[in-house]
């Protein structure tokens, strides 16, 4: 009986998703990209223009200013006048105008805030929040993506960033598809291929992944904030995953795995600016166990015959992101993931085995990033993720990008 390694839940080749891309892999060596960077790497051009996304409340238009008898071509904002006066019901103002003491006036305050004027922005979303919905029937979304990984260490069992040689680099590139079926129910499908080398091992050969699908689901009515959508879907294993003759080919589980997420966005009024916020979770369930011969993405070599017992993985995060100007907008994600452990079971050098090839996983990311948006329709957007604290997981860096066109 060989000496049992301690190996990672990682993904091979995502919160958003953020959320490796297409499936994970059990390796001794980090070279695919981790769980973290799932099927939540996901972006979509929203705008407020008529006819096109709802997500962002156009204040800023000919019709705002007209019935206010304020100049379109005004340069900046009279909040006063815009977001004290016009920017508030005049229920709202008479709720306030009988009330005195600094309390009361801190809360008018704090109501004139958040009622100002929301100015038109193009946004394609940060790239690892669930991806939102289709404004409506027919409309459809090409996205290719792209993500790297280099290697910065690991966090082992206490939580300690330690040194990780030889590293382990993945470059992937998938394509985000998605149609409208209704004005509320959206499908999607995300195939991809995924390229590793490094990490002590020959360099592989370029693969496909497990293959992502999800149904997405707006709960709320258009003129309704916060947006509020539901997913349910999961992941076809198409990658290779056992029998493999170099570790760095292996890209999929072997196992099908089913999703199901929700996602809350909103936009708010910051000092004439638009900021949107989106909050969201993902969990993931394998649906049994996996036949597993030879060398595999479980971690197992040539001699091995058995069974992989893997089980559920998630995230959740938070994606902000600040519109400098209409065009151009500045990005931060907050994410964190989750991996149950993976057991092992089956015959290697002649003896039964049965042992827990992973532990519980843990880390949480910052991404960094900017936005793009040349019209209503293209726009690109890119990120680096750094993990900031994790336990039994890679701490590689992941440098992202993405191009977005939605018709």
């Amino acid at each position: 009986m060989q000496p049992v390694q301690t190996h990672e839940l990682r993904l091979a080749a995502a919160e958003p998703d953020t959320p490796a891309i297409g499936g994970y892999s059990y390796a001794d060596s980090p070279s695919q990209i981790d769980l973290r960077q799932q099927n939540t790497l996901k972006t979509s051009l929203r705008t407020s223009q008529t006819g096109a996304s709802p997500y962002i409340i156009s204040l800023n238009s000919s019709e705002h200013y007209s019935s206010a008898g304020v100049p379109y071509e005004k340069p900046a904002y009279d909040y006063e006048r815009d977001a004290g006066g016009m920017g508030l019901s005049a229920a709202t103002k008479n709720k306030w105008s009988h009330k005195k003491g600094w309390l009361n006036q801190s809360l008018y305050a704090i109501d004139k805030f958040f009622n100002q004027p929301v100015p038109e922005q193009w946004s394609a979303g940060t790239l690892y929040e669930l991806f939102p919905p289709s404004d409506k029937k027919g409309e459809w979304t090409i996205e290719p993506y792209f993500v790297s990984t280099v290697p910065n260490g690991q966090f082992n069992q206490l939580g300690k960033n330690v040194s990780d040689n030889p590293g382990s680099y993945s470059f992937a590139q998938q394509w985000y598809l998605q149609a409208g079926i209704t004005d509320r129910l959206t499908v999607n499908i995300i195939p991809g291929y995924i390229y590793n080398w490094g990490g002590g091992e020959r360099s592989g050969s370029v693969e496909v992944q497990d293959l992502p699908f999800d149904l997405l689901y707006r709960v709320t009515p258009d003129n309704q904030f916060p947006l509020v959508t539901v997913y349910l879907g999961g992941q076809a294993p198409v990658g290779p995953y056992d029998k493999l003759q170099n570790s760095n080919d292996g890209t999929g589980t072997g196992a099908w795995s089913f999703n199901f997420g929700v996602s809350s966005m909103m936009t708010f009024p910051f000092f004439g600016h638009a900021l949107i916020a989106d909050l969201w979770a993902q969990a993931n369930q394998t649906t049994g166990d996996v036949r597993v011969k030879g060398m595999s993405t479980y971690g197992t070599d040539q001699a091995f015959n058995g069974w992989a017992m893997p089980s559920q993985f998630g995230s959740a995060g938070a994606g902000f992101e600040f519109g400098v100007t209409k065009k151009f907008m500045l990005d931060l994600e907050l994410i964190g993931y989750w991996n149950a452990p993976v057991n092992m079971k089956g015959w290697e050098a002649g003896q039964w085995q049965r042992y827990q090839e992973s532990g519980w996983t843990d880390v949480f990311d910052v991404g960094p990033g900017m936005e793009y948006s040349f019209n209503e329709h293209w726009s690109a957007v890119a990120e680096v993720i750094i993990p900031v604290a994790g336990i039994n997981t890679t701490a590689s860096l992941s440098p992202t990008a993405a191009i977005v066109c939605s018709y």
